[in-house]
């Protein structure tokens, strides 16, 4: 749990951006889901209700999206989902309850980038910028590959560019409402792959090789099994208290051939 010593709602960015910088221990609040993963005293918690944050707004060929949007209304909302083959959809149903992906924020999920999250593999797939107050434009993959989350930074919004495809997401828990033991999603247009894994127990990463190898031939039982051989070659999988590195490596070969499965079943339903 955590406790709060004082609530803020700034009325602009330079407000908020300054209260971030006076204490180690003030923090944005977003949806507050994750600030009850572990003990912590806040002394400010910054609210950005007032910054209008709360959109999603389609702009020539893509859609922008505030951080303080919660789950709920991604989950909900159907030209983001048309546009993005369903996988906005898919990744977020399997979260726990509909109370709390009400609750749940955009902004929240991508600054922790937390490994077990549902959510980012297949956001990952959709190639997003971020844009933040001070450090600027970023792209999803590339906002993974730094050194330290910007926690003490604004992320205002993210710009996803819209392309039609279909989208998947696998998952493997012990039980409904538990964190993955490993998660994966997969994009599909014209005849590309594009595949993404998570709760590895790290940050979900871009299979790069498996995705360029599964679009450059017609998917067959020996194919399967050579593209499950380069996924667990490129893709690091090791062990935590969830499962162990073997376990996560059975599991990567039987979510890509349901993932697989799925978008076959999915593409000729549409066709």
């Amino acid at each position: 749990m955590y406790s709060i010593k004082k609530m803020v709602q700034p009325d602009n960015f330079d407000e908020a951006w300054e209260l971030l910088q006076k204490s180690p221990r003030n923090v944005i609040l977003g949806g507050g889901l994750f600030l009850k993963l572990g003990e912590k005293s806040i002394n400010k918690a910054v609210d950005l209700t007032h910054l209008g944050l709360d959109f999603i707004e389609k702009v020539d060929d893509s859609i922008r999206i505030g951080s303080m949007v919660s789950f709920g209304r991604l989950e909900e909302h159907k030209l983001l989902n048309d546009e993005t083959g369903g996988i906005i959809r898919k990744s977020l149903e399997t979260i726990v309850s509909k109370q709390i992906r009400n609750m749940a924020t955009l902004g929240g999920s991508i600054i922790t980038r937390f490994g077990f999250s549902d959510f980012l593999p297949g956001l990952l797939l959709l190639n997003p910028t971020l844009y933040f107050y001070k450090y600027g434009k970023i792209t999803l993959e590339e906002y993974f590959a730094l050194e330290k989350p910007l926690t003490k930074d604004i992320l205002m919004e993210i710009s996803i560019p819209l392309k039609k495809g279909i989208g998947v997401y696998c998952t493997q828990k012990k039980t409904y409402g538990d964190f993955p033991m490993l998660n994966m999603a997969l994009f599909y247009t014209e005849g590309q792959y594009k595949i993404a894994v998570g709760a590895r127990p790290g940050r979900a990463m871009i299979a790069e090789k498996t995705s360029k190898y599964l679009s450059a031939h017609e998917l067959g039982p020996s194919i399967l099994q050579e593209s499950q051989k380069i996924l667990l070659d490129e893709i690091p999988l090791s062990t935590n208290g969830k499962a162990s590195k073997r376990y996560r490596e059975l599991l990567a070969k039987g979510l890509l051939e349901k993932c697989l499965k799925e978008i076959k079943n999915e593409n000729r339903y549409s066709c």
